[in-house]
């Protein structure tokens, strides 16, 4: 018979526990009781690169206080800044969003421009530059801590009865680094891993949600990346690298009118064989991809901004208002105009 406590063979922490706990805080940060820390300015630079080359094994944090143990802990970079470049810093798990401005990231020689309502992935060990430039930027930045991430994707890919059974799958898969564009779901929950004042249940669910999500974005990237024409894995793996190189510009680059030639350029491939490859991983045409991006950016700029129509077009690389609305109306069904007071 089971021990009272006990469930599987495998002894069940008591709520609360001290080694299940992290602090890692300074002034500007608040942080729960189970080391979700959202801070409002970013860390010294030469500190955080420190800490992050050898994860955290001196067990300081900003202010000198004491950590419970190595690894990075999570944590929400929620600054306000300009002028700002933090490069070269080994990185957890992680994900890079704006609520306001842009940023520029560069991981593994790969540079992107993250624009509010979209996402850029890194993964542990990877390491991560962020640059801002003149104009302010609010950014939402996670860094996935080692421990959580760790336990959190094997929960995703270990059954009911293997978990009680003490039996937990190793699992620690790695993304692809790329953009990912508008998707409210997922905005939502940024929104929600800001609000200061919530309780470490709420914290942790959310980012166990956010985590789920990259989860399933990623089945389906490798989904598509089976429909590749090519006989070794690590061919259809490259060619979806490709591929994502070319989305990442289209999401970058949301008023850029590109051609062909241009595309299959970025993509390093022939023009013909880019477009072949490009159907079979997304399903579309490159100019059906173009024109979905420029409709979700538009749908979030009638909802968030109070930019006028003929602005937006003219953001999204639309050479007059009324072209734009045509567009707008044959994807969507309503006239600009009308969505916005939908």
């Amino acid at each position: 018979m089971k021990d009272a406590g006990r469930s599987g063979g495998r002894e069940c922490s008591a709520p609360g526990r001290a080694q299940t706990h992290r602090t890692f805080y300074n002034q500007a940060c608040i942080l729960s009781v189970y080391g979700t820390m959202l801070a409002r300015q970013f860390p010294d630079l030469q500190w955080l690169k420190k800490q992050a080359n050898t994860s955290f094994s001196y067990l300081k944090a900003i202010n000198g206080r004491t950590l419970a143990d190595s690894g990075w802990p999570n944590v929400v970079m929620n600054a306000k800044a300009s002028r700002t470049v933090r490069d070269g810093i080994k990185g957890p798990l992680s994900l890079f969003a704006n609520r306001s401005g842009e940023s520029i990231v560069t991981v593994d020689r790969r540079r992107v421009v993250v624009r509010p309502g979209m996402f850029f992935v890194s993964n542990a060990g990877q390491y991560y530059s962020l640059e801002i430039g003149n104009t302010p930027a609010e950014t939402v930045n996670i860094h996935f801590g080692e421990a959580f991430s760790d336990s959190a994707l094997r929960s995703m890919h270990t059954s009911p009865e293997q978990q009680l059974d003490g039996k937990d799958n190793t699992h620690s898969p790695s993304f692809f680094n790329r953009l990912i564009g508008q998707d409210p779901a997922l905005s939502s929950l940024l929104g929600r891993i800001i609000t200061p004042g919530r309780s470490a249940l709420e914290e942790e669910t959310d980012l166990y949600d956010i985590l789920a999500w990259l989860v399933r974005d990623e089945t389906v990237i490798h989904q598509r990346r089976a429909q590749l024409a090519a006989l070794k894995a690590s061919t259809r793996t490259e060619l979806m690298k490709r591929m994502l190189t070319v989305t990442d510009y289209l999401y970058s680059m949301p008023a850029a009118q590109p051609d062909l030639d241009e595309l299959a350029r970025i993509s390093c491939l022939s023009k013909f064989h880019f477009l072949r490859l490009f159907k079979l991983a997304f399903g579309q045409t490159p100019h059906q991809f173009v024109t979905a991006v420029k409709i979700n950016r538009a749908r979030a700029l009638l909802r968030d901004t109070p930019a006028d129509v003929r602005t937006i077009a003219v953001s999204l690389g639309y050479a007059d208002a009324s072209t734009f609305s045509r567009t707008f109306h044959r994807h969507v069904g309503v006239y600009p105009s009308q969505f916005r007071f939908s």
